[in-house]
């Protein structure tokens, strides 16, 4: 048995509608509870969140035969797609890899999926304001910056889409920023987060660093300063 894997179960009574009951998660205990955590109070602040977990375990519980694999840990390196992190990859014996392309072609048995909870953690989340009656971001990032809670909605809703369709990375993530979306319209935010790209800058300090740039309603950049095997390293809002 994988390591995580039975205590997970553990963990399952924390969370509403049984979701998870047919994931399989990897990882240490503490990291399990960890994302389990996350995933808890983000369901509890956004219906859209909640939404997609109860559309999972529904397509989950009508098709027994697959197994949906998430990976959780820190410092695991994942690769960035689209600022957030995770990647997406089959196991050996049930996928064929495109070296052109860079990568692994589905064949639909067990479709794993990697998040590094460091990096989650370096998204800011909605608190709940009781003088405002509403929820906010922490005044130390803009009310339009990407929250931890859009995050886990766009990686989840990215797997949900491979594992049910194929993996397509253009189709999958372009669903995965829908749903980012919807939860930044949930919650009010100014502007959508469109698409983007790698590409290096240079900081007002004068340093040039790599990473991915963000857009968001066409009038703010989102840069995640990228590093190694593109653990994030920092988060910068407008930084030009």
């Amino acid at each position: 048995m994988r390591r995580g894997l039975l205590s997970i179960m553990a963990s399952l009574a924390l969370m509403s509608n049984n979701a998870f009951a047919h994931f399989s998660i990897e990882g240490s205990l503490q990291d399990i509870e960890t994302f389990v955590s996350e995933v808890r109070h983000a369901r509890a602040k956004s219906q859209v969140f909640d939404g997609l977990i109860k559309r999972i375990n529904a397509f989950q519980q009508e098709n027994k035969d697959f197994t949906m694999a998430i990976k959780v840990g820190r410092g695991i390196s994942p690769m960035i797609a689209g600022g957030d992190s995770q990647i997406i990859w089959l196991n050996k014996e049930n996928s064929s890899l495109n070296t052109n392309l860079g990568f692994i072609e589905m064949h639909l048995t067990k479709l794993e999926y990697a998040i590094d909870l460091d990096d989650v953690e370096k998204f800011p989340v909605f608190e709940f304001d009781a003088e405002a009656g509403k929820y906010r971001l922490p005044d130390s990032v803009p009310p339009w910056a990407i929250s931890r809670e859009a995050i886990l909605a766009h990686e989840l809703a990215e797997l949900f889409d491979a594992y049910r369709n194929s993996y397509e990375y253009s189709k999958n993530h372009a669903v995965a920023v829908a749903v980012e979306n919807e939860v930044r319209k949930e919650f009010s935010q100014p502007g959508r987060r469109g698409e983007s790209e790698d590409i290096s800058i240079t900081l007002k300090d004068g340093r040039t660093v790599m990473g991915v740039s963000i857009d968001i309603g066409g009038r703010h950049t989102v840069f995640i300063e990228t590093r190694g095997d593109r653990d994030i390293v920092k988060i910068y809002y407008d930084p030009q």
